[in-house]
């Protein structure tokens, strides 16, 4: 009898096993039509002679997929981690990348079933060509600030950039060294790291600039008599004519209204700076030729500061270095996102009043 009811408890769970089987291989076999959404990307190869100039690198797409509920399942998380696309182009100019196609060709859960449609279908993409200048060193050290002269090893450094940058970047083209005069002693040489960096002139295309190398080392010996002593919070002034403000909110981007500045100058100078009865300000000009929506890039035209000091740092860059970047809305208009703004415009020099 026991052996009886054991024989048939055994073939009831193996019916069942059977069935929950079957069941199983059906569903896996039964194709289902869904939607669903994500996130793509197009990435240039790490050292590759192009650049994307216009059009996004990210977009949001909806796909509508037909397959198993499984192979559906994959896709849908893949898509939902974001798909990398290999469709970068390696010449310049416009092209246009169909998605569907893009996304089975980078994509394995995506071969795994079938693309009814995209939305958007396809991504309109720009290219540009990076070339590879050489540059000097710049080092914000004045001579009345050391004894003899500054060494810095290497002497310049190789940059690579968008071609329409470097043709915009004048002669002599020089990079930046971050350096910090309270780094340098006044009993000897000191030598210290700096960080390279772009100067103004560069700053529209900053996200395509690579140097080689990234520091070098500075060599120098500070004067006895300077001294130099860091302005906590110095506020920047836009300095423009009504109309400006008549016709824009002008208003600044990514930047704080107060810079901390590092100053030099002769010990007594500094010395009397707490003792100063004027107002330390940084100020950006804007002229009336450079107003238009979207986004400006401008250095510091004018350092309000006591006689015989000099600013040598704003932050962590070389005061002549510092850029500001300005959004002109009309007044009136929608406040667009940034990714809706026109282009920033750099303009190294100082505007004319």
């Amino acid at each position: 009898m026991i052996g009886f009811l054991r024989s048939q408890i055994f073939n009831l769970i193996a019916a069942t096993l059977l069935t929950l089987a079957i069941w199983m291989l059906a569903a896996e076999r039964t194709s289902v039509t869904e939607s669903f959404s994500g996130r793509v990307q197009v990435q240039v190869p790490v050292g590759a002679a192009v650049y994307l100039t216009k059009g996004t690198t990210k977009e949001t797409v909806e796909v509508r997929v037909n397959g198993s509920r499984s192979a559906v399942d994959r896709a849908r998380r893949a898509l939902a981690a974001g798909i990398e696309l290999d469709v970068a182009p390696t010449n310049a100019g416009d092209f246009e990348v169909d998605l569907a196609n893009a996304l089975q060709a980078a994509s394995q859960p995506m071969r795994d079933l079938a693309i009814l449609s995209v939305e958007p279908a396809s991504m309109r993409l720009t290219v540009g060509t990076i070339v590879t200048v050489k540059a000097g060193i710049a080092l914000p050290l004045r001579p009345e600030e050391i004894e003899g002269e500054a060494t810095v090893e290497p002497t310049e450094a190789s940059v690579r950039l968008p071609a329409e940058a470097a043709a915009a970047w004048p002669e002599p083209r020089k990079v930046n060294a971050l350096l910090e005069l309270s780094s340098f002693g006044t009993d000897q040489p000191t030598s210290v790291t700096a960080a390279l960096r772009a100067p103004t002139e560069l700053a529209t295309w900053a996200d395509h600039v690579t140097i080689v190398p990234a520091e070098a080392t500075v060599k120098a010996r500070l004067r006895r008599d300077r001294g130099m002593v860091v302005i906590p919070r110095v506020p920047l002034r836009i300095n423009a004519s009504p109309r400006a403000f008549n016709e824009y909110t002008v208003r600044l981007e990514g930047e704080p209204a107060v810079l901390q500045v590092e100053v030099s100058g002769p010990r007594a100078a500094v010395a009397a700076l707490e003792d100063w009865s004027g107002t330390v300000y940084a100020q950006v000009d804007l002229a009336d030729r450079q107003l238009a929506p979207g986004e400006l890039i401008l250095p510091i035209s004018h350092w309000n500061l006591p006689p015989g000091l000099e600013p040598t740092r704003a932050g962590e860059d070389p005061a002549a270095s510092v850029a500001i970047r300005l959004v002109l809305v009309p007044i009136g208009a929608a406040v667009l996102p940034a990714t809706e703004t026109a282009p920033a415009r750099s303009v190294p020099t100082r505007p004319d009043e």
